[in-house]
Parts: C-alpha cells; structure tokens; sequence
C-alpha cells in the first residue's frame, strides 16, 4: 500500500511566491539525495527528477520529501553481477528537458551522474524561481530541445550559478565531473548542503518557508490585519 501524500515541490515553490530560502532548499535537496542514493542503491536510475516528482507526506510526515513517479526508471547495473550497462549513444531524450543532463542533451546512454546533474539544475531553479532556457518557445519539440541544450552548454558554472552560495556551484560542477560508471560521492554532496546551512547559522528543523508563511497567515488573522503577506517583486 502507498501513503498517502501532499503538495509538491513545485506546488509550494508557487505558494512561496516562486522562491524559496536557502535553508529550505537543502533540506529538501538533502532528503531527495538520500532517495536517490538508495534508488542507485538498488541498481536504478530515476531519468525524471523533477519539482513535480517532490511530494511532501501528510499529517505526521508532512515534513518529508518523498521521491515519486518511477515511469521512466531503468537499470543502470545488473542487480545481481552489477555490471554496468554498456555505454551508448543515439538515445532520444528521456525525461524532462528543463532539468535533464547535458548527455542526455546529445543522445547518450543514461547513468547515475546523470541523476545528479538533474538534480543540480533543479537546486538553481529553486533558488532563482527560474533558469536561463525557460523561455524558449517553439512549437517544434526537436528545434525547442535544441536551442535549450545550446543554451545550458553555453554558460559556464559561474553563469549559472549567479548570486548563488558557493555550494550550489560546487555542486553543479562536481556532477559534471561524474564519468559515466562512476559512483557519484553521495555524502561528499549532502555535506555541501550541510556546509552551507550551517554557514547561514540555521538548523535542520524541518521548518519550511511555507510553515513561516501560515504562521504569518494566522497572526494577521488573529490581530485583524491584511491576511495575505507582501508579494515578492523579484
């Protein structure tokens, strides 16, 4: 049986005003990279990481991420000879465009690196609210997905990376660094966003930009004063 379960990531992302703090973002990034070291585990790769696909539980678990939508799921290994598959090219583009690696941009074999590197542009796009090829339009799906991969190779890391902590950049350019076999060093990249949470003197406490919006939410309710906190201009 399933559990239950609540809001997306991306439901939130849009309930906080399409950014979240830093400390949220690496406490969800931190459960979701458990999630997919322990799918990885267990000889899989994801292929579809992605906001939509971040589903927080309900009721006594409404603090946890949990990693959904296994569709697009494939064995990266043998699970029993863990043997690698082989390594190909020619693949057409599994997954989410937005999010995916640049090997997959360019028709190669998917792996465990890729996951990772999914996962780097989604910490970017949950810090920005957006990212740098979101607004190609084009009608034709190959042309879009082409000028999309121009887009993300072109820009370097620091680019990228633009007003953002010096982990999130260590992070993105680390999972480009992953040979394709490889087995991406799963704590080396939790202890980035440990780094950097305790750098902003946080605490990993589950509490969540949306909790802090509520709690404002009922205050006001309680003192008789505008409802809804200020929108955010940028």
């Amino acid at each position: 049986a399933m559990d239950l379960l609540g809001p997306s990531v991306e439901d939130l992302l849009n309930f906080c005003g399409r950014k979240f703090s830093l400390k949220t973002i690496c406490m969800i990034i931190e459960q979701i990279l458990r999630s997919i070291e322990a799918l990885h585990n267990h000889s899989h790769i994801h292929r579809d990481l992605k906001p939509d696909n971040f589903l927080f539980g309900l009721g006594m678990k409404s603090h946890i991420v949990h990693l959904i939508d296994f569709g697009l799921c494939k064995n990266y290994r043998h699970p029993l000879t863990y043997e690698h598959i082989l390594y190909r090219t020619g693949k057409t583009l599994t997954g989410t465009a937005r999010y995916c690696s640049l090997y997959t941009h360019h028709g190669l074999e998917q792996s465990r690196r890729d996951d990772i590197e999914c996962l780097s542009y989604i910490i970017i796009y949950l810090a920005q609210g957006f990212l740098p090829w979101m607004s190609i339009k084009n009608s034709n799906r190959k042309k879009r997905n082409e000028k999309l991969m121009e887009i993300k190779e072109s820009l370097t890391s620091k680019e990228l990376c633009s007003n953002l902590p010096y982990e999130f950049e260590l992070f993105y350019k680390y999972s480009r660094t992953l040979s394709y076999t490889q087995r991406p060093d799963y704590g080396y990249l939790r202890n980035l966003l440990m780094t950097l949470i305790n750098r902003l003197k946080e605490k990993f406490d589950y509490i969540y930009d949306w909790h802090l919006i509520v709690k404002l939410f009922k205050e006001n309710l309680d003192a008789g004063r505008p409802i809804l906190p200020k929108k955010r201009t940028t």
